[in-house]
Parts: C-alpha cells; sequence; structure tokens
C-alpha cells in the first residue's frame, strides 16, 4: 500500500526503505511460542518435542508467516513434517484463538506478558524466543503533519519496545 501510495507511511520489519521513502527503527518485539496450560498439558506433555509438534495444532497468522518455524529451528532442530495448522490472518483474533485453546502459537511479549503472569498462558520454549525489529517507513516528504505524526509514532513505539538505533 506504502508503495502504491494509498498510505503515508506503515510499520514493516524491513529496515531499507522503498524507493522516495525513509525508514527509523522503532524497536524490538520479542516473540515467545505459548499455549494455554490445558493445550500444553494435552499436546506436549513431554515438552516441544519433534513428536508433539506432528500432532498439535499450530496457530499461524497466514502463509508469510515464518516466525513459528524459526522458533521451531531453534527449539528442536525445525519440524520433520508439515505440522497442523490453523490459519488465524486476524491480529484481533489471534491471541484469543490461542486463549480458547484452539493450539499453540507465537506472540509477542507485549501482548503475552498479562496472559503468562495470570496463568491463562505458559511458555513452552521459554529458552527460546524470536526477535523481529521493527521500522517505521513513510515517503520522504516535507509535510509538517507527517513529521509530526512521525515523531509522534516513532516516540510511543520506542517507549513500547525500548527501541531507538542501539542493536
Amino acid at each position: 500500500m506504502l508503495r502504491d501510495g494509498e498510505v503515508a507511511g506503515c510499520i514493516s520489519t524491513q529496515e531499507r526503505p522503498l524507493q522516495g521513502c525513509r525508514s527509523e527503527r522503532l524497536g524490538r518485539m520479542t516473540y515467545g511460542l505459548v499455549a494455554t496450560p490445558q493445550a500444553a498439558a494435552r499436546w506436549f506433555p513431554k515438552g516441544v518435542t519433534p513428536e508433539a509438534v506432528e500432532k498439535a495444532p499450530a496457530v499461524i497468522f497466514n502463509r508469510a508467516d515464518t516466525l513459528h518455524e524459526r522458533l521451531l529451528e531453534r527449539a528442536i532442530g525445525g519440524a520433520r513434517a508439515p505440522i497442523p495448522t490453523h490459519w488465524i490472518p486476524s491480529p484481533e483474533k489471534f491471541a484469543d484463538a490461542l486463549l480458547m485453546g484452539l493450539g499453540y502459537g507465537m506472540l509477542p511479549r507485549q501482548q503475552s506478558a498479562a496472559h503468562l503472569e495470570a496463568g491463562r498462558l505458559v511458555d513452552l520454549a521459554p529458552a527460546h524466543k524470536v526477535p523481529v525489529d521493527l521500522y517505521w517507513q513513510c515517503w520522504n516528504l516535507k509535510s509538517p503533519w507527517l513529521e509530526t505524526f512521525t515523531r509522534q509514532l516513532v516516540a510511543g513505539a520506542r517507549g513500547l519496545l525500548g527501541g531507538g538505533n542501539a542493536r
């Protein structure tokens, strides 16, 4: 949509700006593999193992989402076969699907922390996380409105994500 001029800016995982745009690092989201305690007990009684991953239903955002496979690669060397998957391409409904026990999936710390503390979710692989750097990309225009919006968005995101230019 940014490339087509439908929006003035977007949050992206791509650091390199599109032609005619600029990019500013917002910070890092750290994703963990979570499930309800009931789903964890049912599907992962011996922890995250290749055998469990072959049977347990995964909740994944869409086919372009590689967070799941990145974490499984780190935790168990990857899945040996295609895994059972529920596709939930809705940011609003994704966590709800996990909280209903539909399966296990990747949530950022900002979204999972309260659920983990309350015991509604458990971290299936606490030693393994997937960091994702986020960037604000916007048209490289001299626009007071866009400059003000960019400044406020970057400050707010860095406060939430603990971001900035440091890696």
